[in-house]
């Protein structure tokens, strides 16, 4: 899986529309994705991924997404953001800050269903 990211950061910082179209570029911090047990988190300053490491920070989830690897997988059939952290129809939910979640709904939107092209 950490491969996985690694590629989805390069994916992330050689696309425009992450920074400008999903105001990613207003983003500074951490997204952290939880996957079943395993958790990663990429660090994000102003809307360019600078790293991906497994595990939460020392500091917190900033912000995130969690769920099994079953709400994940339907996630990647339907790549509906919303309908996936919906808790009566996905499996996923937002973790961390959630008013910083909102804020950066685009962002985060935007990053997860990147993860769904790269397979």
């Amino acid at each position: 899986m950490l491969q996985r990211l690694q590629l989805l950061q390069q994916k992330l910082n050689a696309d425009d529309s992450f920074k400008k179209n999903a105001f990613a570029e207003y983003l500074t911090g951490s997204i952290t994705l939880g996957f079943g047990k395993e958790q990663y988190t990429l660090a994000i300053y102003q809307g360019t991924v600078l790293e991906v490491s497994p595990g939460v920070p020392l500091t917190g989830i900033d912000i995130g997404v969690a769920g099994p690897e079953e709400g994940w997988q339907q996630f990647y059939g339907h790549r509906n953001f919303s309908r996936a952290i919906n808790p009566l129809h996905g499996k996923l939910s937002l973790q961390g800050n959630l008013i910083r979640a909102m804020s950066n709904i685009n962002g985060l939107a935007h990053c997860c269903k990147a993860l769904c092209e790269i397979q």
